[in-house]
């Protein structure tokens, strides 16, 4: 008789519980099958791995035993995996996604996401970007990554899907010494004498953001924090997330003031969206980061 994979399985599962009846219900299986297994597991080994005490009292494993159990539990693992990588591939999904998240999110967002795709897929390889936000487009397109997260575009390219995942809260910043923010009631138009920092343009030509021109001299970044890095200079304006300001306060040591710029209700506040080609092949996956990132989104502080 050879030692198949579930007497190894029955032998963790006693290990594990210090009885037989205990492991028999964890295993789904009868007390007398699991008694079975661990005495035909023992009769091919030719030694115990467990000795049998009174009535009543719960197994003890024997000194063999203890030495065969770290590398059974590795085996039983080692099955598993082997297990989720055959269902993978029969489920059809890819071997790797690419996905863009830009600073206008905690770079935890990430961190979240593969854990929860992590859970579903162990063996999916998962690889973040953090470009600018408006790279996205260019990468998306250049099939460089699979997913990235943008506003919503009021010029979308027709190649590519969108879908809603939450809002992000946009202020007009400034450091506390310079000129703009002494100025009693700001409005936009005071803001034109000023440079005014905004992250690089998008790849459809406009975005949300270069449609507020509100300066004389717009300066483009490659970034939102490069944005906020050139504010606390006291070199001009920016438009930036809310979330990345309060997160970044020691590195411009709280020497940003959001200015209290009167606007319409929700001016200043934008959808972000999932991007995708809309020729992705696999939805499953689409889906699932769809669902896992308006979750994270609704409850992570952003």
């Amino acid at each position: 008789m050879s030692i198949t994979v579930n007497l190894w399985q029955c032998f963790v599962m006693v290990a594990q519980h210090s009885s037989i009846s205990k492991a028999a219900r964890a295993l789904a299986q009868s007390q007398s099958t699991t008694s079975r297994q661990l005495a035909m597991l023992e009769d091919e080994l030719g030694y115990l791995l467990f000795d049998r005490p009174d009535k009543g009292k719960g197994l003890s494993i024997t000194g063999h035993g203890l030495r065969l159990l770290p590398k059974a539990k590795l085996a039983m693992s080692t099955v598993e995996r082997l297990e989720e990588e055959a269902l993978f591939l029969f489920d059809d999904q890819p071997d790797d996604i690419k996905i863009a998240i830009p600073d206008m999110l905690p770079k935890l967002v990430g961190a979240k996401l593969c854990a929860r795709l992590w859970r579903k897929w162990p063996s999916l390889e998962i690889h973040i970007y953090h470009p600018s936000l408006f790279e996205t487009y260019r990468l998306i397109q250049q099939q460089k990554i699979d997913f990235g997260i943008i506003l919503s575009e009021p010029y979308p390219l027709m190649n590519i899907q969108f879908e809603a995942i939450g809002r992000c809260e946009f202020g007009i910043y400034t450091h506390i010494d310079h000129p703009a923010a002494a100025i009693e009631k700001p409005t936009f138009t005071a803001l034109i004498p000023y440079r005014f920092f905004l992250p690089l343009s998008s790849h459809s030509g406009a975005s949300v953001l270069e449609n507020q021109k509100v300066s004389l001299n717009m300066s483009y970044t490659q970034s939102f924090e490069q944005a906020m890095l050139l504010t606390s200079e006291s070199l001009g304006c920016a438009a930036l997330p809310k979330a990345i300001v309060k997160q970044a306060s020691h590195l411009v040591n709280d020497q940003l003031i959001e200015l209290p710029i009167y606007t319409v209700p929700g001016l200043l506040t934008y959808t972000i969206e999932l991007a995708n080609l809309q020729l992705y092949p696999h939805q499953e996956i689409r889906a699932e980061i769809l669902n896992e990132l308006t979750q994270i989104l609704k409850k992570t502080d952003y």
